[in-house]
Parts: structure tokens; C-alpha cells; sequence
């Protein structure tokens, strides 16, 4: 997936896309949010209710 998709990733899923052996999904197509390690409410990825941003 990072051998042809790198440029199309966020910083955070390159390196979360390490963890695992299979990706099933990239989301592609979808407006990305980045985020920033040690942000408030999971990086910067959920409302303050913890609600995921879309």
C-alpha cells in the first residue's frame, strides 16, 4: 500500500499502516483530516465529545 498509495496517505496512517500485515482499505477518495500527535481529543481526529470528525 505505501509502495503505491504514500502520496495519497497522511502522515499518521503511513505509519499506522505499519502495524498491520493486511490492508483492506485506504479511503482514497475521502477529504483527510491531519492530524497532529499530541493534540487534544485523539490528535485532532475527534470533537470535543469524541465524536470522529468527517
Amino acid at each position: 500500500a505505501l509502495k503505491h498509495f504514500q502520496n495519497q496517505l497522511t502522515e499518521y496512517e503511513r505509519e499506522e499502516i505499519m502495524d498491520y500485515s493486511e490492508i483492506w482499505y485506504l479511503g482514497l477518495d475521502t477529504k483527510k483530516i491531519e492530524g497532529s500527535q499530541g493534540s487534544p481529543h485523539n490528535s485532532g481526529y475527534d470533537d470535543e465529545h469524541g465524536s470522529y470528525l468527517k
